[in-house]
């Protein structure tokens, strides 16, 4: 369980690391929301079930940002045992190698943690930022989780990306809500400091 952690948490870093190196956007410093979630078990005695879930991100460049979710799912037993609640927390890092669009496509690499079980889980998942306003968005997501990491890989020079994993998958969900945008970001280029609005 540790090494797994450990691998999750270096391949994030990973990501992070080219965040400096691209060039600076107009893009809100944070952005929060709340979605509903469709979340389906693979294990064959839980139907799948709707829930809230609320999230918050943290835009440090155009491309990146760091997504902290937390969602509250009710599924029913198939053997009529009654429902059970899943609850899920997740630190995901958003990625997006389409500078410019104003819709704005994005993969997912993270780790979550189920309340109810001892293992993290491993998070592949891609989606898409449609704005309304210059303060809100609509945001849909698909997510698989998986028991084990997986590795990225991506394609260019089309700035395509996908994410297989290793394991197999436990959890698929799907997630559509609202977002709204907050602050402002200051980009720093070369020695020049620049506010973004």
């Amino acid at each position: 369980m540790r090494g797994k952690f450990v691998y999750s948490i270096l391949t994030i870093c990973l990501g992070i690391t080219y965040i400096y190196t691209q060039p600076a956007r107009q893009i809100p410093k944070f952005e929060l929301g709340g979605d509903l979630n469709y979340l389906k078990p693979r294990q064959d005695y839980y139907h799948p079930g709707w829930g809230i879930q609320l999230h918050g991100v943290w835009n440090l460049s155009y491309r990146y940002g760091i997504n902290l979710t937390y969602s509250s799912t009710v599924v029913d037993s198939m053997n009529d045992e009654g429902s059970s609640t899943f609850q899920l927390l997740m630190g995901i890092l958003e990625m997006s190698f389409r500078a410019g669009d104003i819709v704005k496509p994005f993969t997912s690499l993270g780790v979550g943690k189920m309340f109810h079980e001892d293992d993290p889980l491993f998070i592949f998942g891609v989606g898409i930022k449609i704005p309304l306003t210059e303060k809100m968005l609509i945001r849909a997501e698909i997510k698989d989780l998986h028991s084990d990491l997986g590795i990225p890989f991506l394609s260019f020079p089309e700035g395509q990306a996908a994410l297989s994993g290793r394991g197999y998958s436990k959890y698929f969900t799907f997630d559509i809500g609202i977002a709204i945008l907050l602050g402002e970001k200051e980009v720093k280029r070369g020695r020049g400091t620049y506010r973004r609005h």
